[in-house]
C-alpha cells in the first residue's frame, strides 16, 4: 500500500508492506497526527501479524512521528540513523520549528519526544521477511543525511528511496561531495 505525497511540500510517500507474518511500514510522515493516521490504517491491514516501522532516514517530515508506534510496533533503524537522531534530532526539531516549516503548520511538531529504535542493524543490507514477502533494507551512506536508507522489494521490483530520489526537483544531498570529502562517506 501506498500513501502518496500529492506533491506537498514536507509529506513523504508512505508505504505499508503487508505480509502473512508483519506489516513494514516505511516513514510515518511528520508529526504525531500523521504518524496516528498511518498507525490506524496499518492496524486495519496488520490484524494479528507484527508491525515494524523503518524510516528512509532520520528528518522530521519522515520519522518524528515515531513516538505513536512506539508501543505498537517493533522500531527498526540503521545504526548511523539511530546515532544521527541522537545527535542531531534536537537541532533538526528546533530548526522545522523555527523556519522550515510554514507558520501554520508549527504545531504539528508539537508534543514531539525523539523516539530511537528498538532494534538497529550495523550490516550494509538486512533482509525482513513479512512471510511470504521479502523486503531489503540497505544502508546507503551519506548522502541526503547520515544514515540514508532505501527499501527495496525484489520480487515487486518496488524502491522507498525517501529524500535519495526526487520527483521533478533535484535531490538535497548536503552531504555528498564536494561538501565533503569522498573519503569521509562510509
Amino acid at each position: 500500500f501506498h500513501i502518496p505525497d500529492k506533491r506537498i511540500p514536507l509529506v513523504p510517500n508512505i508505504g505499508i508492506i503487508v505480509g502473512t507474518e508483519s506489516v513494514l511500514v516505511v516513514d510515518c510522515g511528520l508529526g504525531i497526527e500523521s504518524a496516528e493516521n498511518v498507525l490506524r490504517l496499518t492496524r486495519e491491514l496488520a490484524v494479528g501479524r507484527q508491525i515494524i516501522l523503518t524510516v528512509t532516514h532520520a528528518h522530521p517530515e519522515h520519522g518524528f512521528g515515531a513516538q505513536v508506534f512506539r508501543s505498537d510496533a517493533r522500531i527498526y533503524y540503521n545504526s548511523a540513523q539511530r546515532d544521527y537522531l541522537q545527535r542531531s534530532g534536537q537541532t533538526l526539531l528546533d530548526g522545522f520549528r523555527a523556519g522550515i516549516l510554514p507558520e501554520g503548520q508549527k504545531h504539528l511538531l508539537d508534543g514531539i519526544k525523539l523516539t530511537p529504535p528498538h532494534e538497529t542493524y550495523d550490516t550494509a543490507e538486512t533482509v525482513i521477511d513479512l512471510g511470504g514477502r521479502e523486503v531489503r533494507l540497505r544502508t546507503w551512506g551519506t548522502a541526503h543525511s547520515p544514515g540514508d536508507q532505501i527499501v527495496f522489494l525484489p520480487s515487486e521490483r518496488i524502491l522507498f528511496a525517501g529524500d535519495l530520489l526526487e520527483e521533478r526537483m533535484f535531490p538535497i544531498v548536503p552531504f555528498f561531495a564536494p561538501m565533503i570529502g569522498a573519503g569521509d562517506i562510509d
